[in-house]
């Protein structure tokens, strides 16, 4: 068994001990991640496991409150009795998909559900176990909305209504706008929804306490590994479709 690096969790379910290993922290949609979970029987007397199960979850705005999406479960092959004070380490790996959220809108929990004879038990990893960005072609959106100047601010996980969509929130990323752009917004919100052939871009904007009407734009993988620079252009093509009840004072107020 290698020697992981990354001890992520530690806590009891009634008779046993159990860690959580990590061979790194850092990873990306795409990425398979590599681990182990060791299991101790901490007590004199056997005890019966049916199931070991890592649960990956983060947390949305579902107004009022906040609320858990599952993003990803991991069964591990465990149905088994363990002798006295016997450790036992399983390995595990899974793939991130490449739509996979970032941790940029919030952490990811790691809960692992424990199941013997009497039922099943869910405990708790710490907060932050994994941190991961956003995927490769919407890094490379976001670096050509930078380049534009806009000033990244905040990213949050937004609840969307139910349909065809792998989790039910979707990630908003908000920028203030910096140089010609400050004249036509005062906050510019972006969403991305991903395939395997295309990246689709909505884009709104905020001016003077005002919402403007949302805007699309689908990038294919082939314009995705063109130049920052010229992702750029695309993007400020499109921005200049956006339009506010006052873009007739806005247009001009920016010639």
């Amino acid at each position: 068994m290698p020697l992981w690096r990354n001890v992520l969790a530690r806590f009891r379910f009634r008779t046993i001990e159990t860690e959580i290993f990590l061979s790194t922290t850092h990873v990306r949609p795409g990425d398979v991640v590599r681990g182990a979970i060791r299991i101790r029987n901490i007590t004199h007397r056997l005890i019966y496991l049916s199931e070991v199960a890592l649960v990956l979850k983060t947390q949305y705005e579902h107004l009022p409150n906040r609320s858990f999406a599952e993003l990803k479960q991991i069964h591990l092959p465990i149905d088994t009795t363990f002798e006295p004070h016997e450790i036992i380490e399983y390995p595990f790996e899974f793939l991130l998909e490449d739509s996979f959220p970032s941790t940029l809108g919030s952490p990811i929990l790691i809960e692992v559900l424990i199941g013997n004879q009497h039922g099943y038990v869910i405990e708790h990893a710490p907060d932050k176990s994994l941190q991961v960005p956003a995927s490769d072609n919407v890094t490379k959106i976001l670096s050509a909305l930078e380049s534009l100047g806009f000033h990244r601010f905040e990213v949050r996980n937004i609840k969307i209504q139910a349909g065809t969509e792998r989790y039910p929130f979707i990630q908003r990323y908000s920028y203030l706008p910096e140089e010609e752009w400050s004249r036509r917004f005062d906050v510019l919100n972006v969403f991305f929804t991903e395939t395997r052939e295309h990246v689709q871009m909505h884009t709104a904007a905020e001016h003077r306490h005002e919402s403007s009407s949302p805007i699309e734009r689908r990038f294919t993988l082939d314009e995705l590994d063109g130049k920052i620079e010229e992702i750029g252009t695309k993007i400020a093509d499109e921005l200049q479709k956006i339009r506010f009840n006052h873009s007739e004072e806005v247009s001009s107020s920016h010639e």
